[in-house]
């Protein structure tokens, strides 16, 4: 049961509606779960709310004060899990986005009462709510807090669940890979971060997982792979992609839908990363450029990246190589100075508040053309100019994309390939 009050002063105005959120990814029917609302005034009497649908009342006079049921039973879809409110008997986790009224201001403060040997753990203070829609809290009585303090901040790892890597390897990976992107996106405010990484209440098949990262909370849902190196990679991956997004879309406020942009730089960014760090070869780093090419050709119907119902998988594909093309523009145009990386970092020093989405991430896509055609626009990516710029070939067969590096690329080419990543591996061994 959720019971709250408004502070004194601070309630709304008569026929002011009582409203939930109504859907999020893997539970589109969020909503249904809110039953038994009740309201009442400051002195404690009964106000009136009409059900106009799932999730939203109207109430018929002002309210100072409110109770009301939510149903948290596990989802049963996985991607709820990551996504969504619930609780099963060994812990939970708590979206305060979907089990509070949806007010324009704060809620202010909140207070959890939990089951015997329960502990919560947040970001921030768990019973100071500022911004509802970036609140995360993990409760449970089996999370393994790990310090993985880095050199540009304070990053927890709350972990459970038994894995093929180990509690400091997790908190290693996290740390290093928080580093890298405050070298190249910038530092953020420092406080705390939280990374928190569950096995799947429910038995999955391996390779599976779910992530969100809200405010600033990464939380991630897997399945382990069979063998540890698999485990590890793995991880990585989930990880570097996760932890981008506590810059982008996390760390700047800009208004308007514009997925496409943080979940394909987010994956080309990670792809790139991998690389720099050895966790992926340069082949790897094509071939998965050659799936997203393959993914978004076969594409029908053809939809701009804008297009709100564009198949996910689509928007993300196209978006990440949308950044590709614009890293091989830069980095072609500024003799291998500039890339995408320090584009990004100027957008998270330099965004206003509630600044235009649209308007914002020109700075990073800075070719009209690309916009034109591949994200406002739903052309087919027709890449064989750029990619030979970069000493890279493309070919097609049947419905399939492959991409290789040139036999004898140029010098200005190998220069592009360099700061690709192309010969990361062999610097390695080098020093070795």
């Amino acid at each position: 049961m959720v019971t709250g009050r408004f502070n004194e002063g601070s309630q709304p105005s008569k026929n002011a509606n009582f409203v939930f959120k109504r859907e999020v990814t893997g539970v589109p029917s969020l909503a249904s779960r809110i039953d038994a609302v009740e309201l009442a005034d400051a002195q404690g009497n009964r106000v009136e709310a009409k059900k106009l649908m799932d999730g939203e009342y109207v109430a018929l006079g002002t309210y100072h004060s409110w109770k009301y049921a939510v149903d948290l039973t596990p989802p049963k879809d996985r991607a709820g899990y990551a996504h969504a409110s619930w609780i099963d008997d060994s812990g939970g986790i708590l979206m305060l986005d979907d089990l509070l009224p949806q007010f324009e201001k704060p809620i202010g403060m909140m207070k959890l009462n939990l089951p015997d040997g329960w502990k919560a753990h947040s970001s921030s203070l768990a019973s100071l709510t500022e911004d509802p829609a970036k609140s995360v809290i993990l409760i449970g009585k089996d999370h393994r807090m790990v310090e993985a303090k880095s050199k540009a901040g304070d990053l927890k790892l709350f972990v459970k669940g038994e894995w093929h890597f180990t509690d400091d390897e997790a908190a290693q990976m996290a740390r290093e890979i928080f580093d890298e992107y405050s070298q190249m996106l910038g530092e953020l405010p420092k406080k705390q971060y939280l990374i928190a990484l569950h096995r799947f209440p429910t038995q999955e098949q391996p390779g599976h997982w779910e992530a969100e990262t809200r405010g600033r909370t990464v939380t991630v849902f897997s399945s382990d792979m069979p063998f540890r190196t698999q485990s590890i990679q793995r991880l990585h991956e989930q990880l570097r992609h996760e932890i981008f997004h506590l810059w982008f879309p996390n760390g700047i406020d800009l208004v308007g839908d514009y997925s496409w942009f943080y979940e394909g730089f987010a994956m080309y960014s990670s792809l790139k990363l991998g690389v720099k760090l050895n966790r992926i070869r340069f082949e790897d780093f094509l071939d998965t450029l050659a799936r997203a090419h393959t993914i978004d050709t076969n594409a029908k119907p053809r939809k701009p990246l804008t297009d709100l119902t564009i198949d996910p998988t689509v928007r993300y594909a196209r978006g990440m190589m949308v950044a590709f093309l614009m890293d091989v523009e830069l980095l072609r145009n500024s003799n291998g100075k500039r890339d995408v990386g320090k584009s990004l970092r100027n957008l998270s020093a330099d965004s206003p508040a509630k600044a235009l989405a649209s308007d914002a991430v020109r700075k990073v896509v800075a070719n009209p053309e690309l916009i034109r055609r591949y994200v406002e626009g739903s052309a087919a990516v027709e890449w064989t100019a750029e990619l030979a710029a970069a000493g890279i070939e493309s070919k097609r067969t049947g419905r399939t994309t492959t991409i290789s590096v040139a036999a004898k690329p140029s010098g200005r080419q190998k220069e592009i390939l360099d700061r690709l990543g192309y010969n990361n591996w062999r610097k390695i061994e080098t020093k070795k």
